[in-house]
């Protein structure tokens, strides 16, 4: 927070995005209502390592495509 003026603007930033996110999906049409019956908790700890796994397996399987080679996994 040494620069309070930047950090400012990107919650403001993020802020509008949002509320305009939800004011497009409020004013979409929706043919059937939707009601939640159940829920299952997923402890943050798991999903932390699964999209921990998902990229490092994605960048290690990424080729270049005008070279051929593979592209190195992220350190």
């Amino acid at each position: 927070m040494m620069n309070p003026v930047w950090s400012s603007l990107a919650v403001a930033i993020c802020a509008v995005g949002m509320l305009a996110a939800f004011l497009a999906l409020r004013r979409l049409p929706t043919p059937h209502g939707v009601q939640v019956t159940e829920s299952k908790h997923i402890p943050a700890d798991v999903i932390n390592c699964v999209i921990f796994h998902v990229y490092r397996s994605s960048a290690s399987n990424t080729t270049n495509r005008r070279t051929g080679s593979r592209m190195p996994a992220a350190a």
